[in-house]
């Protein structure tokens, strides 16, 4: 199992294994497996580019043996904790995802916002600063579509309302603002000093782009709401 938060910190860990290829999906169920277990360990430690605060690590599970006892669900016959429990689970934390994107990128925006203001170099071109102002509207406006997507899809979790394809409409819009909105915020405050407005923004730009890939990347997404839209057609 590969990029693991916390991985080799934790004490526990839950993991999906397959207990009958016979069912297919229905055959995946949940499991605890406690550090220390013969046969779990910890592998490489990832060195990141962003979040480096968070530790990222690789799980091997090799002849890995766990007593019946450590099966999540209680039962094995239990069709509820198995893929859809954890196609359930994603359901609740993307919107949580997208919420995580869109501070990262109002934060950019308002700190470019801010630095404009403050450090924007003097004989700055008239015609270049409008084009930025430009752009920064739009980024404005699409961090409150983004604010409403997610919104939306939180909202539908909490009333228990089925959420697949707000979920991933809000995770992956958010997730490309966070990278528009930081690589946006590099670009433009590119020609002052190395003030602390911009050692932010660069922290942000190298932190937003796992927002793009976790809780399921930007395709996998699109892939979700596509089969929602057309649920009579064979997505492959």
């Amino acid at each position: 199992k590969h990029y693991i938060t916390n991985g080799a910190r934790a004490d526990l860990v839950v993991t999906f294994a397959t207990i009958d290829k016979s069912l297919g999906r229905e055959g995946i169920r949940p499991f605890v497996v406690p550090r220390g277990t013969p046969g779990f360990i910890v592998g490489r430690i990832e060195e990141k580019m962003g979040l480096r605060a968070s530790q990222t690590a690789e799980l091997i599970f090799e002849n890995c043996r766990i007593p019946r006892d450590n099966l999540l669900s209680g039962r094995e016959s239990s069709k509820k904790a198995g893929f859809k429990a954890a196609m359930g689970t994603l359901d609740a934390t993307r919107p949580m995802v997208g919420a995580l994107a869109i501070g990262i990128a109002r934060a950019a925006y308002e700190t470019t916002c801010q630095w404009i203001q403050e450090e924007l170099p003097k004989g700055y071109p008239a015609q270049k600063r409008r084009e930025i102002e430009a752009e920064l509207e739009e980024i404005r406006q699409e961090l409150e579509m983004a604010r409403f997507l997610v919104w939306r899809a939180a909202w539908m979790a909490d009333k228990k309302i089925p959420n697949s394809e707000e979920a991933s409409m809000c995770k992956a819009y958010a997730g490309g603002l966070v990278m528009k909105a930081t690589a946006a915020a590099v670009r433009i405050t590119a020609p002052g000093e190395n003030s602390e407005y911009r050692q932010f923004i660069q922290k942000w730009f190298r932190d937003a782009k796992v927002f793009d890939i976790f809780e399921g990347t930007a395709q996998i997404q699109r892939l979700v709401i596509a089969r929602r839209l057309f649920p009579e057609v064979d997505i492959p």
